[in-house]
């Protein structure tokens, strides 16, 4: 199935294009000839230079047309298309075993939203032709007429109608004749074909390219969002504002030759003074001039000088209220992010491994190469952690001389949020030490949503808690900044029915399973992600490692003199004989167990490094049950192991005859 909001989008500016320019358009012979053989052969017309006379005889009616007219009906037929293929999926697969008055309540409580029974229809229907945002499309069509500018039910053969008249937004009598034949090309391809030529001829006779170019349609866009969003208009009456004022420099010109700049190339044509009170002033004598000569069609020329005026008020509002909001949040201008690579790695992946064996470093690389740094967010779970912290949650706050409480989102929710508005951006949440927090209770009813569906969305929606409810209504829709975005969140989750991870939300966290403290994750929770184990030598890089500093070793030599020996021999050395007594494997050390600042430092920094932070990781954890088989010890207390290790080296470890091969002799003088 098409997809009906890129075809909308495409055809808009398509119609948008030509609603700034003031032109003559013949028709060709070819367009002529097929619209004689496809209209009522009852009817005649007459073409002149830039209008048509169509006689209807059933109608006993002239009906007058501008030419461009069929330009528009050519834009339209796209769309009439597309809105009769997704009823036709509607009523042949997911309704084909109801009946007549099934299918129109159906259709009727899922657009007054009585229920959502059509949608879960929908949802649940399994064909392998229709994919999941194939039901996502036909869900938004059936419950939000709005997205396609429906207002007629669906249920009625004439449906599509009234979204062709919002589409093309013609005031003028002969809007609906433009409909009637954009279904003719609907139904009939050579017609179609034919009017694909006026395409070709409409852009040979624009009067500039200046307009048609991208160059003013920020600006643009974001008046036509702020009429919307901000004024409350509809989204028809906003198009007409943007029209208006786009039209404005070709009729300036028309009045007395002078060129102006588009106002959304150049904002201080309508907000300088003197230039504003010049321009309202040749639109007053405009208007005047129409009203005294009377002439044909005049009242849709006072429409439209009418509605650029008040475009103009409109227009100087939006540009003072713009400059308000950027002295607000000078640094919130959204600028879209999604590396390429992205789009066919996991969403969801729990890093494991033996301490020291580059988890964090393979996030922190990944999110450097991979993620715009203003779209990642990082949290280390702890015992404590709750879901308050995680998620959100309600906290007093004072003001003045009493208590309010305000919803504080925390990091999973300010990701998906974000991910929520900007689907087009990559947002990251990373989490350390996963299994270090009861993650059922921390994650809380967001479990559900781990589990993700073909697409990377969230399989099963979530019910929007009153608590979130309430931050999204106060807080993230009422953001001016986010304004012209809110539409990509309130769509998504009136499609999927509830709360969803999109396919733009990636969680990639840590985890070591020999931690003390951690709390054991069901299987429940482990099957929603992706594991990548990290082993214990994995991260172990040669040419890296021979720059690194050395640790002292005293009486260690084969001579007994003192030496150094490298992190990496005596990370092997251990790791082997840890293995020999049973510990574990996550219990073992990696490379970067020792941090590559402390390697980097000096001997003997990294050294006391090794006695503080690995002689006690071994003596209080590693080997805690099994000291006598590991350390050569008499009292076996912390405080002998290290002062062994000052004098004798190495020779604090059981079976270290291997490592004497490996120390370095310093050598004296």
């Amino acid at each position: 199935m098409k997809n009906l909001k890129h075809i909308i989008s495409e055809q808009q500016q398509m119609l948008e294009s030509s609603r700034f320019f003031e032109f003559e358009l013949s028709l060709t012979d070819s367009f002529k000839q097929k619209l004689r053989k496809f209209v009522n052969t009852n009817d005649t017309f007459t073409f002149k230079q830039s209008t048509t006379l169509w006689y209807k005889k059933n109608e006993n009616k002239m009906v007058l047309i501008d030419n461009v007219g069929f330009y528009y009906a050519v834009i339209i037929t796209p769309l009439i298309k597309v809105l009769l293929e997704y009823k036709n999926v509607l009523y042949t697969q997911i309704l084909k075993d109801k009946n007549k008055d099934e299918k129109e309540t159906l259709i009727k409580d899922a657009k007054t939203k009585i229920n959502n029974n059509l949608v879960e229809l929908i949802k649940q229907y399994n064909n392998q032709e229709l994919t999941n945002n194939d039901k996502d499309n036909l869900i938004e069509f059936v419950s939000d007429y709005s997205t396609w500018g429906g207002a007629k039910d669906i249920c009625r053969g004439d449906f599509w109608q009234s979204a062709s008249f919002n589409f093309i937004l013609l005031i003028n009598a002969s809007s609906s004749y433009i409909v009637d034949i954009a279904k003719l090309m609907e139904e009939n391809e050579e017609l179609f074909i034919a009017g694909q030529e006026l395409l070709g001829k409409f852009s040979e006779n624009k009067i500039s390219d200046v307009y048609s170019s991208t160059t003013d349609k920020e600006l643009a866009d974001q008046y036509f969002d702020y009429l919307v969003k901000v004024n409350d208009l509809e989204e028809k009456s906003a198009k007409t504002y943007v029209s208006m004022l786009r039209k404005l420099p070709d009729r300036i010109k028309k009045i007395n030759g002078e060129s102006i700049e588009s106002p959304f190339i150049d904002e201080t044509v309508l907000t300088d003074e003197v230039s504003l009170e010049h321009i309202e002033t040749l639109l007053d004598q405009l208007f005047d001039k129409l009203v005294s000569e009377k002439e044909t069609g005049i009242s849709n020329k006072l429409f439209d000088l009418n509605k650029t005026k008040t475009s103009i008020k409109k227009f100087k509002n939006f540009i003072q209220w713009s400059h308000e909001q950027q002295e607000l949040s000078p640094n919130k201008k959204y600028i879209p992010s999604f590396h390429k690579d992205l789009i066919n790695m996991k969403r969801q992946i729990i890093n494991f491994g033996a301490p020291g064996t580059g988890k964090s470093f393979q996030l922190n690389k990944q999110q450097q190469q991979l993620f715009s740094i203003n779209n990642v967010e990082r949290i280390t779970f702890h015992p404590n952690m709750s879901y308050g912290q995680f998620v959100g949650v309600f906290k007093p706050f004072p003001e003045l001389d009493t208590i309010t409480y305000k919803y504080v989102p925390g990091v999973l929710m300010q990701q998906l949020v974000k991910a929520l508005i900007h689907p087009d951006s990559a947002y990251l949440l990373i989490i350390e030490e996963l299994n270090r927090a009861n993650v059922s209770s921390v994650f809380g009813d967001m479990f559900q949503l781990l589990d993700r569906n073909n697409e990377h969305e969230s399989e099963y929606p979530i019910n929007i808690g009153k608590d979130i409810e309430y931050y999204f209504d106060q807080y993230v829709y009422r953001a001016p900044e986010l304004a012209p975005y809110i539409k990509n969140m309130t769509q998504k989750i009136l499609v999927r029915g509830g709360l969803v991870f999109p396919p733009n939300l990636y969680i990639w966290t840590t985890m070591n399973s020999s931690d003390q403290g951690v709390s054991p994750m069901d299987t429940a929770f482990k099957r929603r992600w992706d594991q990548c184990y990290f082993g214990v030598d994995s991260s172990f890089d040669k040419h890296l490692f021979s720059n690194y500093k050395k640790i002292k070793v005293n009486n260690s030599s084969f001579d007994g003199s003192n030496g150094l020996i490298t992190w990496n021999d005596i990370r092997i050395f251990i790791n082997n004989e840890l293995s020999k007594i049973n510990v574990p494997e996550d219990k073992l050390m990696g490379p970067y167990f020792i941090s590559k600042n402390q390697l980097l430092s000096t001997d003997d920094e990294l050294t006391e490094t090794f006695k503080n932070k690995v002689l006690m990781y071994l003596f209080d954890d590693a080997v805690k049950q099994s000291r006598r088989k590991f350390f050569d010890l008499e009292h076996y207390r912390f405080s002998e192991l290290l002062d062994k290790f000052d004098k004798d080296g190495i020779k604090i470890f059981r079976n270290c005859d291997s490592l004497f091969d490996k120390i370095q002799k310093i050598e004296v003088g």
